[in-house]
């Protein structure tokens, strides 16, 4: 049976997490071809990806520490 509640809460959370890559080409870059280039490699600490001028090279994922809690509803105050 299913039981019906007074209130709904819709919570978001926040963080930041931060992806290291290496990318060596023998051409300049634009900013948006780095961005480009950083989605072919898997998301696997020391994995690489070898292009024709280029080669990129994941290096890891720092996690964010510093949660954001957002709460949408009617919240009771403290």
């Amino acid at each position: 049976m299913s039981r019906d509640f007074k209130y709904t809460y819709e919570v978001e959370e926040h963080t930041v997490d931060v992806r290291h890559y290496t990318i060596q080409s023998d051409v300049k870059l634009t900013e948006e071809e780095c961005r480009e280039k950083t989605t072919e490699v898997t998301l696997t600490d020391g994995s690489e990806h070898v292009m024709k001028n280029s080669k990129v090279k994941f290096h890891g994922i720092e996690y964010g520490a510093d949660t954001q809690i957002t709460v949408h509803g009617e919240v009771k105050e403290d």
